[in-house]
């Protein structure tokens, strides 16, 4: 009998130090993927995925995979629910907006994450004609809200990633057969 009690306490310590390593892991992955957010926002080049869009009128609605801003130094793509390119010489299929003349400003928040704003400047803003500005309220665990104000104001909601997109450089041409 005294053996089965020993056995028990072991077992009972076993499965409060497990639960307690557990603890530990967690929390170190939730500080690894804050360092991650604040380096990929500071770095300005990553990938915001749309998983919800949301409106006044219609409340939230779920978005299929492919609703993306990406965003790098000198190259902003968007392919975002009621935006279409502008451009009728633009193959059918591509209807990503591309913009390379905006400012990016990320100011740090009390809470940890960060309010990035992006607007389209000059003359040549491209397909983002019809945007003033993107704003993206991005959590320290980057989980973040895109407000789109403009002709067509839009919201959305998901997250950020590692930049996965590669930009030609922006005076390079593209070529259609």
């Amino acid at each position: 009998m005294k053996s089965i009690g020993k056995l028990l306490t072991v077992f009972a310590l076993a499965l409060l130090g497990a639960k307690h390593a557990g603890a530990q892991v967690t929390e170190s992955d939730k500080a690894t993927k804050m360092e991650e957010v604040k380096s990929l926002v500071n770095s300005g080049s990553y990938t915001f995925v749309a998983s919800k869009r949301t409106d006044t009128k219609r409340g939230g609605e779920a978005l299929p995979v492919g609703y993306v801003l990406d965003i790098s130094k000198d190259t902003l793509v968007a392919h975002l629910p009621g935006y279409k390119r502008a451009n009728t010489q633009a193959a059918a299929a591509d209807s990503s907006l591309t913009c390379t003349r905006f400012t990016y400003q990320a100011i740090p928040e009390k809470n940890g994450g960060w309010l990035v704003t992006i607007r389209p400047s000059g003359a040549n803003v491209g397909d983002f004609g019809a945007v003033r500005e993107l704003k993206l309220d991005i959590s320290d665990l980057g989980h973040a809200t895109l407000s789109i104000s403009g002709r067509k104001p839009i919201s959305c909601y998901g997250y950020i990633k590692q930049h996965g997109a590669e930009f030609p450089p922006a005076s390079a041409s593209v070529l259609r057969n």
